[in-house]
């Protein structure tokens, strides 16, 4: 079993419409943080392939790869 850890150091703006800034801060306040997890998820998904792909690669082993599908993908 393969194991490891990241430290993701993001910076992350959302620029919320009028509108939207209308609405309750606890709601709007929610919503950044669930679009902040999707985000890190994506991005730790997608570095987990490379990492995969480039110690392989390192190996000199012929693996072939495809990108990792999102829950919504299917």
């Amino acid at each position: 079993m393969t194991r490891w850890e990241w430290q993701l150091d993001l910076e992350v703006g959302i620029l919320f419409p009028q509108f939207i800034r209308a609405m309750p801060e606890s709601l709007i306040h929610n919503t950044g943080d669930r679009l902040l997890r999707q985000i890190v998820r994506e991005v730790s998904r997608r570095l987990a392939s490379r990492v995969q792909a480039d110690f392989h690669q390192s190996l000199s082993i012929n693996a072939t790869y495809r990108p990792v599908a999102s829950p919504r993908d299917g």
